[in-house]
């Protein structure tokens, strides 16, 4: 009998512990996001009616299959440069993230680059942590597509 109580407070706590980890967004809020179109950049701030509508798409993006993997210099180069558009969250103050899977390191950072449109479709599925001196050689990996998102972001002129 005690084990079956054992049993059933573990399974419980488990199935508390995914209810909260897919409640908490992924990102916190950035004080600004800008969208980045070829050679165009467009800055949306937290007063724009359009800003809580892409956090939250971006924060959906996130699932608990997502995991933190580094990158070479070069790919991350690729990535950045083969990105059509792209968007960039920008905090005032370091935040940290530390991946659903793998728990293991905290990534510090003050800006995100999420490559939205590519000519390589793998890389819109990846997520760019930096500082204002560049973007790191670490990444979060297999984001969900962004079709939501590259609705919302056609009439962001």
């Amino acid at each position: 009998m005690k084990k079956i109580k054992f049993i059933w407070i573990v399974f419980c706590l488990f199935i508390i512990s995914l209810i909260s980890i897919s409640l908490y967004p992924a990102i916190p809020k950035p004080d600004q996001i800008v969208v980045h179109r070829m050679q165009k950049s467009i800055t949306i701030s937290k007063q724009d009616k359009r800003y809580n509508e892409i956090l939250t798409l971006t924060n959906k993006r996130f699932t608990i299959r997502n995991s933190q993997s580094d990158i070479s210099n070069s790919e991350k180069e690729v990535f950045i440069k083969n990105s059509s558009e792209s968007l960039e969250f920008v905090y005032n103050r370091p935040q940290s993230y530390r991946s659903k899977k793998g728990f293991i390191h905290s990534i510090t950072y003050d800006r995100l680059l999420f490559p939205i449109e590519s000519s390589d479709k793998i890389e819109s599925t990846y997520v760019f942590f930096g500082s204002a001196d560049g973007y790191y050689n670490i990444t979060v990996k297999d984001l969900l597509k962004a079709d939501k998102l590259v609705d919302t972001l056609k009439d962001i002129n």
